[in-house]
């Protein structure tokens, strides 16, 4: 953009003070409609799920348990994490970045694919689309790229990092269901993710449902229960689902 400037003011057709307000306007309006993920559209006391991982590459399963979830949940804001991949040889992050990216500018065609209600979808930025529910509210979902500007390398920075945005009540985490047979292993803090957020694992097909934390080691204060909100819930090897919360157990609500 200031190439651009220099040439027209090279061309005598503006004044150097006129070349700066372009510039400025043409930086403003790149940046709030085309830029990368704004953290100022978060609002605390709403609801937020976040899908982290390397997306090497996105899948439709990806989007559909996305779509699915948020619509089953009353989500009214997604986002996709996209982290630098852990294994050697997996596609780079920038290329799982953008990929994920025109995944999100399509994310209509999941929509309808799976017939969750919806109307007036609008691509509003690379990666970031909005579009209105059912129930007549704003939904949004997004691309982030904060795991790989910040170099976070464990989930727990991530759900700090969203906690202290939105309140740990509001925060919601989407994982795979072999993740919760393996958290014991991360580390102490693991422990820490259920202080920050509410954990939902999705269990693939052949995998043996429920919790497989030990719930002893687990702060009595918090549920560890089974739960079905994804009505019917069956598509891509997935079939259940089961859910870590802060939140009352008999009754879910966001």
């Amino acid at each position: 953009m200031k190439t651009l400037s220099r040439y027209f003011e090279s061309l005598n057709f503006i004044s150097v003070a006129q070349s700066a307000f372009i510039y400025l306007v043409l930086y403003f309006t790149f940046s709030v409609f085309a830029g990368p993920l704004s953290l100022n559209s978060l609002e605390p006391g709403r609801s937020l799920l976040l899908m982290g991982g390397s997306f090497s590459p996105p899948t439709i399963s990806h989007m559909v348990l996305m779509a699915e979830t948020m619509y089953e949940q009353e989500m009214p804001h997604g986002i996709f994490l996209v982290a630098d991949p852990y294994k050697p040889g997996a596609t780079s992050a920038e290329v799982s970045l953008k990929l994920t990216q025109i995944s999100v500018d399509n994310f209509d065609y999941i929509l309808r694919m799976r017939n969750i209600p919806h109307r007036d979808f609008k691509r509003v930025g690379p990666g970031k689309v909005t579009w209105i529910s059912l129930a007549g509210r704003s939904v949004i979902l997004e691309v982030s790229s904060f795991d790989i500007d910040n170099k976070i390398r464990n989930t727990i920075d991530s759900l700090r990092h969203f906690s202290a945005l939105v309140g740990p009540r509001n925060l919601w985490w989407l994982s795979g269901g072999d993740s919760s047979a393996s958290m014991p292993t991360w580390g102490s803090w693991w422990q820490e993710m259920f202080a920050h957020s509410n954990m939902i694992f999705v269990d693939r097909e052949g995998t043996k449902g429920g919790p497989t934390i030990d719930s002893n080691i687990m702060d009595p204060l918090r549920s560890v229960y089974p739960d079905s909100f994804l009505k019917n819930y069956r598509y891509d090897k997935i079939d259940h689902m089961h859910q870590y919360s802060n939140l009352n157990p008999n009754q879910p609500s966001i």
